[in-house]
């Protein structure tokens, strides 16, 4: 009697460790940015990336066409890196959206 009550409660446990998993695993990542040759590599909402992203050379001008939202005029833009449009602030370089690109 006692190997069938420890077998269905490691077999309660072990069911539930797996929901736990599953449930952590739902949990949507925040979106981070990887900019190569960086100290960090990777950037999320909030950071400070490398100033030349805030050069209007590097901007992104058809944002609507790529359905993304209007910047504040004169003090942020989007630009592009790798697979993600970053809306960055023109005064500080700090981030204030990623957005994946759609393919």
């Amino acid at each position: 009697m006692k190997i069938k009550t420890w077998t269905a409660m490691a077999v309660v446990v072990a069911s539930l460790s797996g929901v736990a998993g599953l449930a952590q695993a739902a949990e949507p990542a925040e979106p981070a940015v990887h900019i190569p040759g960086t100290d960090t590599g990777q950037f999320k909402v909030g950071d400070k990336i490398p100033d030349h992203f805030r050069r209007s050379g590097e901007e992104v001008k058809d944002w609507h066409a790529r359905g993304l939202s209007a910047p504040e005029d004169q003090k942020s833009h989007w630009v592009r890196v790798n697979d993600k449009y970053v809306l960055v602030q023109l005064s500080n370089s700090v981030i204030e959206k990623i957005v994946p690109v759609k393919r």
